[in-house]
């Protein structure tokens, strides 16, 4: 999928993805359940960056689909969507 994209295009997502703000006292701050999808194959976000936001959050569920990269949603399509539907069925009354 990136092989198809204008080099301008890439260099532009990747200045935006490394100009984000660290976000990790947001995570620290919530007290909502937090669901952290990643994939074993992720060279973008590899697992120990979404540990890392796993252990920030106290009320996190951090989910590692085998066999898939970065586009996990697209690459492991059953295993993502069975994430998302078992942690909003877990939820507690009120907190979706």
């Amino acid at each position: 999928m990136i092989a198809r994209q204008r080099p301008e295009a890439i260099a532009a997502a990747s200045r935006g993805m490394a100009l984000r703000p660290d976000r990790t006292a947001v995570l620290r701050g919530t007290d909502m359940p937090t669901l952290i999808i990643t994939s074993e194959n992720d060279a973008l976000m590899p697992l120990p960056t979404s540990q890392a936001m796993a252990d920030a959050s106290a009320h996190s569920t951090l989910v590692v689909l085998p066999h898939a990269g970065h586009l996990s949603n697209m690459e492991a399509v059953e295993g993502f969507n069975k994430a998302v539907n078992d942690f909003i069925r877990a939820l507690p009354e009120g907190k979706a």
